[in-house]
């Protein structure tokens, strides 16, 4: 995974300072040696204050601090993570990796601790999470292989629409491509995301 940072070029950001180094670049390569199956960067852990990478495989989730170079965690996920989106979801205050696999949706907080499971129709291709019903809580967005878009109010499915063929929401917005019809449409602003990944 290639990691351009240019907000921190030539500065560490340590957890009380940042200091200049000669030997750090805003570029940089994270060896994943797995096929990467679905990748996102986003706030994890709130007392952090700056973005995690997540990367999923057909085996395993990485959640990376590029910050600091080190693992926040390192999970097996048996059914694979094909889908990948990082926010809140219904009651569940902290922030959750949520992974779409074979016909299962994990979530995953910052310690990697396993917060939410639940199963769906069909394997997941596409997650997004956004307020579908106006209650002031996101709920999880799922396409799946077969064309159907389920809509979880967490573990729980509140909606299933059936679409024509499959689709891939946007990665630039929040509920994107084909799932902007049925739920709001959020930019995010350039303080949203601190580094990108490809």
């Amino acid at each position: 995974v290639f990691i351009h940072n240019p907000h921190t070029r030539n500065q560490h950001v340590s957890a009380s300072r940042v200091f200049q180094s000669p030997l750090e670049s805003d570029v940089s390569l994270l060896s994943i040696n797995q096929a990467v199956s679905c990748l996102t960067a986003g706030v994890l852990n709130p007392e952090l204050g700056y973005d995690a990478l997540l990367v999923g495989t057909q085996t395993n989730l990485l959640a990376y601090d590029v910050y600091n170079n080190s693992d926040l965690f390192y999970r097996e996920v048996a059914d694979g993570a094909n889908a990948i989106v990082l926010g809140t979801l219904g009651d569940i205050s902290s922030p959750l990796a949520i992974i779409g696999g074979n016909c299962a949706l994990q979530g995953f907080n910052h310690e990697g601790s396993d917060l939410f499971w639940t199963v769906t129709g069909d394997n997941v291709n596409s997650l997004a999470l956004c307020d579908f019903d106006g209650d002031g809580k996101k709920e999880l967005l799922v396409g799946s292989e077969d064309f159907d878009i389920r809509v979880f109010k967490e573990d729980e499915i509140v909606a299933e629409m059936t679409e024509t063929e499959s689709f891939t929401p946007s990665p630039r917005l929040e509920c994107g491509g084909a799932i902007s019809a049925y739920c709001k449409l959020h930019l995010p602003s350039s303080s949203d995301s601190h580094a990108s990944a490809s």
